[in-house]
């Protein structure tokens, strides 16, 4: 893993007559100097962003050291945190069962979702309920007969696959699922 240092602040007492441009290569030649790459964001007296490519057994007290050592050094001085970067953590992927699904269209939610490659899904207009597939509408029941829709749609199969699962397995798009 990369470790990657953060850096949320102000840089402070800046001469007045400095424009941001000479700021600008004034911190990024600091850190090209170590070796280092900067991503984020730098304006004038304002820094927010990681340093990567520093030695890999550097610690965060080594690089506040070195890097409030190069602010000092011109006469300025920090206003913020230095820390580890540590990316959040993906939210636990969204979990999804077929018999949620089914729970869902029996209050008349609708469904749809890419499998494939193509697009599906369940809805209801008209008073009846439909199973979109292959670009075409397949009308299961009407609105108020949610035993007949259920019983329908657990029978259902796309390209081979029932839909169950389809749903249980993920082999679904997950992003592009959607709950009316």
């Amino acid at each position: 893993m990369v470790k990657e240092f953060e850096i949320q602040g102000r840089i402070c007492n800046l001469p007045p007559e400095m424009i941001k441009e000479e700021f600008w290569h004034t911190v990024i030649g600091f850190i090209e100097e170590n070796g280092w790459s900067f991503g984020g964001g730098l304006e004038m007296e304002k820094i927010s962003g990681c340093i990567s490519d520093t030695s890999p057994d550097m610690t965060v007290e080594e690089f506040e050291k070195t890097f409030l050592g190069f602010v000092e050094r011109n006469g300025w001085s920090f206003e913020g945190s230095i820390k580890i970067y540590e990316p959040e953590v993906a939210e636990e992927e969204f979990q999804y069962s077929f018999s949620e699904m089914l729970d869902d269209l029996k209050v008349g939610r609708e469904i749809e979702f890419e499998y494939n490659g193509k697009l599906y899904g369940i809805f209801n207009g008209e008073g009846n309920w439909f199973f979109f597939a292959d670009n075409r509408d397949e009308m299961l029941c009407q609105f108020e007969e949610t035993d007949i829709l259920l019983e329908k749609v657990k029978n259902l199969s796309i390209q081979g696959t029932a839909l169950a699962d389809i749903f249980d397995k993920k082999l679904y798009s997950q992003n592009t699922l959607s709950i009316f």
